[in-house]
């Protein structure tokens, strides 16, 4: 018997069991049908299903998995505020709670009514991780088992047997996967030897031009609007539908109708009104939505996208409405299993939130016809550090497996915020600029690469970084900026001190001091110009809004210049850099660019010392992955930190730490080192002892880590890791000992130079 029938043998011994699914139904009340008639099928019955979701058939008895999967996505649009859309009529706040509330214990019941095993503990079977772990030894690859029944329910263990219960139509889950990876084996072996193959897109010549073509059947569907409308203007003045329009008012609480989404919507109800069908649409809501839910919401926004400078040598990402992504689109067979570089090219647009410089990977969705969103969750994440003069190309590893879908798109990373708050940032900008959310990211073309078959190890190489030429300068450069804005508020302040003293402004100001406790402030009172008369346009000094200006007084100090300036006025800094703990440059990254890192085995090196004085618990390097997400902090984690190390040398005798680690295609290719976060990371705490500490000696948190250089080598060959590995236990057995002294020492509270 060969490995692969002893595998499906061995896949029917453990999961071969008999259950009887429940047949129990559970009711969610029909008191809720009209909530639900009111705020869900205007967009999403059977005739209209806008984004192809039709909850008109949608029976409000629950008797299958199915259809408590579907209330299960209405209860999460609806909790996360993503349903009912912004421009429709919002639901009363109680209305709202109690039928979520509802729902909400619906589910629940709805769960252990389906639920196939009925309470019994059946027979164990190999969880998520188990099954994949056995698959990759026996086959040598990694199957997707996000089809599996999910290993949760017993705390923080996954194998404890009540929880590894299994129906027959689960055993057949586990029985298809393995049939896939089977033949996903044997479709790799015969496709070991094909050559690779690219498949470039250059979006000038696909996303741009469905754009255009897009804009063209708007432009010739709105002119088809404007003769219905007209039509159902007409047919609304008539004497005979004066009661139904009444009667759509208080439906509505609207005052008027005139112009309104909701008089269109109704045009069946209208008597002489005319039929939508002539005009080329399939109702009179069809006909609204052409114009509401595309002309007026995304036309402008298109065509602006096309009058970009370098449209014409690639496209702009949206971020809201419109062709949201670009896709490359295979043909399947010439995309066997296996692993595949996807590249793009690209870069920011200037002046743009660093927040937004993102990019994520994923398989497209597509719904309608319509580019936008992801099949599931993206695949990867990636951040753009090019510009649009300058724009780089970013690359990472795919692996595709038999049942992978061949197609790949590429969109602006998605907010976490919901859907809502995005569509109202758009809108936002809309009534700023007259078009919408502005664009982050320019791509020049995008390709994928492949099969690629293992290459040779990667030669190993070294990458340093000297913080004196990185850091240090950037610190100087902005502590000019900061006392550039200084000048510019002053100048500002000139200006507004002198309107401010004519008695209509004081009048308004001594309003406003009843009203918004800030304005009273001495600092912040400045933030209220702009609702003064005659005061100077903020813009014309270099500022967004009044706000903004009155954040960079002088005498406010919340960019920290004294903090920023006491750190650059330090000995030792023309070879070295301080980390700072709270504001400012609080870490050195490594690699300083964003490359992908062969996987393999690295060593990270810090050469540190401690300030002399600064006490034990402040002596502690982290090491870990950049946090990017908050771009206006450039220190911080994402997530935990790999490791941390006690740092027993000094800035004349720094000492030398070696931290191993292991890079995989998954792995986020920035590594950053820190002074250990204080208080588990609690800002609030941090920040609190920071100002407390600027109370007491003018700046702030005094320094305690200095670091030299910081380098990461790899990937080590592996007589070249042993041996690392070797050096680095006896060094973890000496620092034990030293720590424990160390630590024993200031502790205890001993002065330098006293005995132990």
């Amino acid at each position: 018997m060969n490995r692969f029938s002893y595998l499906v043998c061995l896949i029917v011994s453990w999961l071969c069991s008999s259950s009887h699914a429940a047949t129990s139904e559970v009711h969610f009340p029909q008191e809720h049908q009209a909530f639900f008639k009111n705020h869900c099928l205007d967009c999403h019955d059977s005739a209209t299903q806008e984004g192809g979701v039709d909850l008109e058939t949608l029976s409000f008895t629950i008797a299958t998995i199915e259809q408590a999967e579907r209330w299960q996505k209405v209860l999460n649009v609806l909790n996360s505020g993503e349903m009912p859309p912004e421009d429709s009529k919002q639901p009363d706040g109680s209305e709202k709670a109690d039928f979520l509330d509802e729902l909400a214990q619906t589910m629940v019941s709805a769960r252990g009514s389906l639920a196939d095993s009925g309470g019994r503990i059946t027979m164990r079977r190999l969880n998520r991780r188990e099954y994949q772990n056995t698959i990759e030894q026996l086959l040598g690859l990694k199957v997707d088992v996000s089809s599996l029944p999910a290993d949760g329910g017993s705390g923080t263990f996954d194998t404890v047997g009540s929880s590894q219960f299994i129906s027959s139509d689960q055993i057949e889950q586990y029985l298809k996967l393995g049939r896939s990876a089977l033949d996903e084996a044997f479709e790799r072996q015969a496709t070991r030897q094909q050559p690779a193959k690219t498949f470039r897109v250059e979006p000038e010549n696909t996303v741009n031009v469905l754009s255009r073509k897009k804009i063209a059947e708007q432009e010739e569907m709105y002119q088809r609007y404007l003769l219905w409308k007209a039509e159902v203007d007409k047919a609304a003045l008539l004497p005979e539908n004066e009661k139904l329009l009444a009667q759509l008012r208080e439906k509505y609480n609207l005052d008027d109708l005139t112009n309104s989404i909701r008089l269109y919507q109704n045009t069946g109800l209208l008597k002489g009104a005319p039929d939508a069908t002539k005009f080329g649409f399939r109702d009179g809501n069809k006909a609204s939505f052409s114009y509401q839910g595309g002309y007026d919401r995304t036309q402008a926004y298109m065509k602006q996208y096309l009058e970009f400078p370098n449209s014409d040598r690639g496209t702009y990402l949206k971020l809201a409405w419109g062709i949201q992504r670009i896709d490359v689109v295979p043909d399947p067979k010439d995309v066997p299993p296996g692993k595949y570089k996807l590249r793009i090219r690209a870069g920011v647009v200037e002046g743009t939130d660093p927040s937004r410089h993102f990019i994520e990977i994923g398989h497209p969705q597509r719904v309608n016809g319509v580019l936008a969103r992801f099949s599931g969750k993206p695949l990867v994440g990636l951040q753009v550090l090019g510009t649009e003069d300058n724009p780089e190309i970013i690359e990472t590893t795919l692996v595709i497996g038999s049942n992978t879908p061949r197609e790949f798109g590429i969109q602006e990373r998605q907010p976490e915020s919901s859907k809502k708050m995005l569509s109202r940032e758009f809108y936002s900008y809309k009534r700023e600029n007259g078009y919408g959310t502005p664009p982050a990211i320019w791509v020049d073309w995008m390709e994928l690469e492949g099969p690629i078959t293992e290459a040779a190890a990667s030669e190993s190489k070294i990458v340093r970084v000297e913080p004196e030429k990185t850091i240090n300068p950037a610190n100087e450069k902005e502590i000019v900026q900061i006392e550039d804005a200084y000048t510019r508020f002053t100048r500002w302040q000139k200006g507004v001190d002198k309107a401010a003293a004519t008695p209509e402004n004081r009048a308004r100001m001594a309003k406003f001091h009843k009203t918004e406790p800030k304005s009273a402030h001495p600092i912040w009172s400045y933030g209220f110009a702009d609702r003064l008369e005659g005061t100077p346009d903020p813009k014309d000094f270099g500022f967004r809004d009044s706000q903004k200006a009155a954040a960079s007084h002088p005498e406010n100090d919340r960019a920290n210049l004294a903090y920023h300036k006491h750190y650059a006025a330090l000995p030792h800094r023309d070879r070295g850099t301080y980390l700072k703990v709270a504001h400012g440059t609080g870490r050195i990254i490594v690699p300083p660019t964003k490359k992908e890192l062969p996987p393999g085995s690295y060593v990270v090196r810090v050469r540190v010392g401690a300030v002399e004085g600064t006490p034990a618990e402040r002596r502690f390097i982290q090491v870990g992955h950049p946090q990017r997400l908050i771009e206006s902090r450039n220190w911080g984690l994402e997530g935990p930190a790999i490791s941390t190390h006690q740092v027993t040398g000094t800035i004349d005798n720094p000492e030398t730490i070696e931290i191993p680690l292991e890079v995989t295609y998954d792995t986020i290719c920035e590594f950053a080192v820190q002074e250990k976060q204080p208080n588990n990371g609690n800002l609030k705490a941090l920040w609190d002892a920071h100002n407390k500490l600027k109370a007491q000696n003018g700046y702030g948190h005094p320094p305690a880590i200095w670091i030299d250089w910081v380098e990461i080598e790899g990937p080590l060959n592996p007589v070249r890791k042993k041996w690392l590995k070797q050096r680095r236990e006896v060094e973890l057995h000496t620092n034990a000992k030293v720590g424990g002294t160390y630590n024993g020492y200031f502790k205890g509270g001993y002065e330098k130079g006293k005995a132990f």
